[in-house]
């Protein structure tokens, strides 16, 4: 049933997504909880998506379809635009995309009427070329428990062992931590970042196991190689602090941080030479971020995980640690990180 102020408001910001967003509305409409409305904002596509959203907004009335005025280059400004827009009780993170299982809405609403959560995740799959390549979250994690909030930010650091496809959060909640840790963030992932802010502020974080299909699609902007790319050398700094301020700088968070901070460097000097085919346009200021970046590196971490000639070689400075990955290139015709 439809209500003046729906329980679940399906915020959904979409950028050159003409070839899908028919999919994801339509994955949307089919939800057998009927109680939603969507709110989707274009991020200046110049493909046909806003038109598409606006077609479909005159046939189906729960949908209401805004525009930026100009492009952010991440899905956060619009997702955030549009949860300023939503009514609902809780806020639903579906992109353009992507598409869902029938039953999300469902579980869902039944999961937070079992646990009082603050956020539900579900099960997030990987598709590539029509092929499931990865599923979160990962097997270990006991999705009937009912956790703290702040004992999952743990489980995003290093490498992600949840998914936030389709995720609901109280939309109170959302809108206060977006008002305390303020929205002038403008890297690409800086909804990363306030997923653990939310975390944070969360007394209850429950699952479900409806299917989120999360797209690889090169043209969403997390995968396009571009400066913005490079926004995680930056966001992991910002991690790796309130990894440090919230548990301590001794805690397996922030160790946790620092190795990702480490390790998502050495990937993007991988991508610098070459495997992500950086344009030479750009070549120079991502040579910038990487050198900066390598600045804020813990040396000890460096050497307490990969030894300690791995460490004299990060110290050397990003000119000999990257010719050292060419001549490894060159000599095995693969790179290979321990």
């Amino acid at each position: 049933m439809e209500t003046e102020e729906p329980y679940f408001s399906i915020v959904m910001p979409a950028y050159n997504a003409g070839r899908y967003v028919g999919e994801a509305l339509r994955s949307i409409t089919a939800q057998t909880f009927g109680d939603y409305e969507i709110v989707s904002v274009d991020d200046g596509s110049t493909d046909n998506t806003l038109t598409l959203l606006r077609e479909y907004a005159e046939r189906e009335p729960r949908l209401r379809v805004l525009a930026m005025e100009k492009a952010s280059g991440s899905a956060f400004m619009p997702r955030n635009r549009a949860m300023a827009e939503a009514r609902g009780e809780y806020v639903v993170w579906i992109d353009a995309d992507d598409y869902v299982d029938p039953e999300l809405l469902r579980k869902i609403r039944r999961r937070i009427e079992e646990t009082d959560a603050d956020i539900v995740y579900n099960r997030m799959i990987w598709m590539e070329d029509g092929k499931e390549t990865r599923c979160l979250p990962a097997y270990d994690v006991d999705i009937t428990r009912v956790y703290p909030g702040r004992d999952m930010v743990w489980m995003t650091l290093l490498d992600w062992r949840v998914g936030t496809g389709g995720c609901a959060i109280r939309r109170s909640l959302a809108l206060d931590t977006l008002a305390k840790r303020g929205t002038s963030l403008r890297a690409m992932n800086a909804d990363e970042i306030f997923t653990r802010y939310f975390l944070l502020e969360a007394e209850k974080v429950a699952f479900t196991d409806a299917c989120y299909y999360y797209r690889m699609s090169e043209t969403s902007v997390t995968h396009a190689v571009r400066p913005a790319y490079f926004d995680r050398l930056e966001s992991n700094r910002l991690l790796r602090r309130l990894a440090a301020e919230e548990f301590g700088e001794d805690s397996g968070e922030c160790r946790l941080a620092r190795l990702q901070e480490y390790y998502q460097w050495m990937d993007y000097c991988i991508d610098y030479c070459g495997r992500q085919r950086v344009g030479r346009d750009i070549k120079k200021e991502v040579r910038e971020r990487l050198r900066e970046s390598l600045r804020h590196i813990d040396m000890k971490t460096v050497e307490e995980e990969s030894g300690v000639m791995k460490r004299r070689l990060l110290s050397a400075g990003l000119p000999v640690f990257l010719g050292w990955l060419r001549v490894r290139d060159r000599i095995k015709g693969f790179l290979t990180i321990e």
